[in-house]
């Protein structure tokens, strides 16, 4: 039987004290749920197929980017496995701690195998995974994307390459495909024959079903009107034609260029965010909800500094948001970096990495992550003397969760047995995957209060875990389980309120980790006596 929460978190803190006195002692419990070491369990991709569709043993060369649903029950990872060169690569899909390749209508969303189309029929084989893939609704339903080739090995694109499909873990369909018409768009010369593009990309799913997605290969139009950003093909925002509010509260600015993968909004529709260029000259800017919110050459709020590029945006599905960038002074990677949450200045290089803290933040912000409640992660490297021990994520600006150097319970048996530890073999590379503007989110912080994410793993000599022949970074697939101050606020948003109860019922009807209460025998009504004494308790 697992040790319970409690059990785990003294186990986490006792050894880290014992290895060292820097080390995270408030280290949250983590579960491993795939890694790249040869042979082991874990190692294994669930439910690969040859291309004749019959089992085919393949283990993981390749965790390559990540989407989390909102409520932390469902998973989607680009996978990339150790069978052979054109059918390696694919969609492995999760519930919780476990998961399988994606098969949806009926079909193995893997390279090398019949790719879907509209009709639930055969055109082509899958390719590869896009960047930008997709994203979940608020209901758990999943939008993704495939690249189509007219044979079974090579790279022929067919001439509907790009699909885009919806899928809610029963109805599968078609969203729609390269060669269908945009509507919405202005074009130089003639206008409303726009087609969609060979490589669209941020995808993301909005609740009433319709679909976000940035395309900068729109067909038939002037390369001075793309990119574009649309809802459901329709135009939303276009290159040349449409404008945002200007910085500061300054005159409207029109649109020089929309990034690739740089356009998302909540699965409510209610909130959005876009980067790109925009103004005469055109500079880069951060827009959120039709304001310019950040801007190069301009303070970063009340940082000090001015903003050389931003490097990531994550928002919520409540639409709070929080980015991280770079200031001006250089474009070298020393340049001071900065961390804004809606808008207001969070951590800059040179900060203590929580209050009163002698340990500063160092030039390098890996990735930020914030959830409904407006609770958040700052992933990045601090100034720690010790090269080893000096990548740290730190959870709400106060607590260090997880750090470099810290070990790992690889089997879950609640020891540290396993000689696996957070890292490289080489200490000065990064511990933490990095989470980038804006096809890759490598660290989710989900809205029961988990934080799922791409460490990369050592041994105690020094060496990375890392399939063989080594590709890549050593990452893993974990999930860990952030500490609440007051257990029985479990949605940590307002205090103790009767929100906590039906939100901790949601969670225990759906099973998520987060309602197993008590720590012990996983989800069951012993959960719901605990966490009503604790919540009538108060805090």
């Amino acid at each position: 039987m697992k040790p319970s929460f409690a059990a785990r978190l003294a186990l986490v803190a006792g050894c880290a004290a014992a290895l060292s006195m820097t080390l995270s002692a408030a280290a949250a419990p983590m579960d491993l749920i795939y890694w790249k070491k040869p042979g082991h369990p874990k190692a294994a991709i669930p439910g690969t197929v040859d291309t004749n569709g019959n089992p085919e043993a393949t283990e993981w060369r390749g965790i390559e980017d990540l989407a989390v649903s909102p409520d932390g029950s469902r998973w989607v990872i680009k996978a990339r496995s150790t069978a052979a060169t054109d059918h390696d690569t694919g969609y492995v899909f999760g519930t919780e701690l476990s998961g399988s390749v994606l098969v949806a209508g009926g079909q193995t969303m893997f390279e090398g195998l019949a790719a879907p189309t509209s009709s639930g029929g055969t055109s082509g084989f899958i390719d590869f995974v896009p960047s930008g893939f997709g994203r979940f609704d608020d209901n758990n339903k999943l939008v993704f994307a495939l690249r189509a080739r007219t044979t079974l090995a090579g790279s022929t694109a067919t001439s509907d390459a790009m699909r885009v499909f919806t899928w809610d873990g029963t109805t599968f369909a078609l969203a729609f495909k390269q060669g269908d018409i945009y509507t919405g768009l202005t074009d130089t010369t003639t206008s409303g024959d726009e087609t969609v593009g060979n490589s669209a990309g941020s995808f993301h799913l909005l609740n009433d079903g319709r679909v976000g997605s940035q395309d900068s290969t729109i067909g038939n139009i002037s390369s001075t009107r793309r990119p574009a950003i649309f809802y459901n093909r329709n135009s939303f925002h276009q290159t040349g034609i449409t404008s945002v509010s200007g910085f500061g509260g300054g005159p409207a600015v029109v649109w020089a260029t929309l990034s690739a993968n740089g356009f998302y909004s909540t699965p409510s529709g209610t909130s959005w965010w876009a980067t790109g260029t925009a103004g005469s000259p055109a500079v880069g800017v951060l827009a959120v909800n039709g304001a310019v919110v950040i801007q190069d050459n301009s303070p970063v709020g009340t940082s000090g500094l001015n903003s050389g590029s931003v490097l990531q945006v994550y928002m919520a599905s409540s639409g709070q948001w929080i980015a991280r960038g770079r200031d001006n002074s250089s474009t070298a990677s020393t340049a001071p970096d900065w961390v804004v949450k809606n808008g207001t200045y969070l951590a800059k290089t040179g900060d203590p990495i929580f209050p009163g803290s002698t340990e500063l933040w160092g030039d390098t912000f890996y990735a930020v992550a914030i959830n409904s409640s407006g609770k958040y992660i700052i992933a990045g490297r601090s100034n720690n003397a010790n090269a080893g021990l000096d990548d740290v994520i730190v959870y709400n600006g106060t607590t260090v969760i997880l750090r470099e150097g810290d070990p790992v319970d690889v089997d879950g048996n609640g020891m540290f047995d396993d000689n696996t530890f957070i890292g490289r073999g080489t200490n000065t590379n990064a511990a933490f995957t990095a989470s980038t503007n804006n096809a890759q989110i490598a660290w989710w912080l989900t809205n029961d209060n988990m934080l799922w994410g791409l460490p990369n793993l050592r041994d105690g000599s020094g060496v990375d875990i890392n399939v063989s022949p080594a590709f890549g970074n050593p990452n893993a697939l974990v999930r860990i389980t952030l500490p609440r101050p007051c257990p029985a606020d479990f949605n940590g948003a307002d205090g103790l309120t009767v929100n906590d109860i039906f939100d901790f019922l949601n969670a225990w009807f759906t099973s998520s980790p987060s309602a197993n209460f008590d720590g012990v025998d996983g989800v069951t009504v012993q959960d719901i006596f605990a966490f009503l004494n604790a919540w009538f308790a108060g805090c």
